[in-house]
């Protein structure tokens, strides 16, 4: 038997309606938890590899300096920033579309008891955006405190932070170039354990990988929410100004002597698979994007 098709208004059309249970939303909260913790408990508690050194290595002789860029500046502006310029967007563009027809994108929020409520796709972009940029960041901070404390690799300052027990001036040429062990070889005077910890953790770059993951997604943000034609190459002036800003963060950690250089050029690899990673959450969620609500007609000789 044949039904003939009815024509649907498109405020009820499947293209146009998303159902999310309150569920997602706990599930969301306690996967970047768990995150959180993660990385906090790899930065503060687990011990990284012990390497031993050998004296004739120049490259762990540096002295030791302060940051030019404190770690929570770092991780203020990497995260403030992009968070703070995407909600200032969205608002915006909040506010210019209020002009235009009522959006029809609708996402039904279904709360335990069988109470729905109604999320508008302001609300839902903001949610999603900001929940996704969590997740990268986060994601990226845990692989580079994993991957120092595996590696454990020794700061350029090491030498002068640990105060080893050993004098490399007064051992044999054979000694002098073979490999020296902690705790067989030498041992740490210096009673601060926390910094000598530090200096066991050189690569990755902990302001660095952070910083550009940060940067770099809001480098494509801006590339897909500032690409009306109006605002003409604003964007991309800005986009320049992250790359210097993030470079000069991650050059000043080579000569603060808190890293080599390739602990700071390794962030590429990582940053660019935490973004892709992010990208293909955002991609999986679907944004709808405001700017693709439809324009009102312009008058000839109308300015808008």
């Amino acid at each position: 038997m044949l039904i003939k098709e009815t024509n649907r208004p498109p405020t009820t059309n499947d293209q146009y309606q998303h159902s999310e249970t309150i569920w997602r939303v706990i599930l969301d909260v306690i996967s970047l938890s768990i995150l959180l913790a993660v990385s906090l408990v790899s930065h503060y508690l687990i011990q990284p590899f012990t390497r031993g050194f050998f004296c004739s290595d120049t490259s762990i002789r540096y002295p030791y300096k302060g940051d030019t860029i404190p770690f929570y500046a770092a991780a203020i502006v990497s995260v403030v920033l992009p968070i703070v310029w995407m909600w200032i967007t969205e608002f915006s563009k909040r506010f210019y579309f209020n002009r235009y027809p009522n959006q029809v994108f609708l996402t039904r929020l279904e709360f335990c008891g069988g109470r729905v409520t109604t999320i508008t796709p302001f609300v839902r972009n903001l949610y999603i955006l900001t929940v996704v940029f969590a997740y990268g960041y986060l994601s990226t901070w845990v692989l580079t405190e994993i991957t120092k404390n595996f590696v454990g690799e020794l700061r350029p300052h090491f030498l002068a932070v640990c105060q080893p027990t050993i004098a490399c001036s007064t051992l044999s040429l054979n000694q002098f170039n073979s490999y020296l062990q902690f705790g067989i070889n030498y041992t740490c005077l210096n009673t601060d354990s926390g910094l000598v910890r530090d200096a066991r953790r050189s690569f990755f770059s902990g302001h660095t990988s952070p910083v550009f993951f940060g940067f770099g997604w809001l480098v494509m943000y801006i590339h897909v929410a500032w690409s009306w034609r109006h605002l003409g190459i604003i964007g991309h002036i800005f986009q320049t100004g992250l790359a210097i800003l993030g470079l000069y963060i991650g050059y000043s950690r080579i000569f603060d002597f808190h890293h080599h250089w390739n602990d700071v050029d390794a962030y590429d690899i990582e940053t660019e698979e935490s973004l892709e990673m992010s990208d293909d959450e955002s991609h999986h969620e679907e944004i709808p994007s405001l700017m693709d609500e439809p324009m009102p007609e312009i008058q000839p000789g109308s300015f808008m």
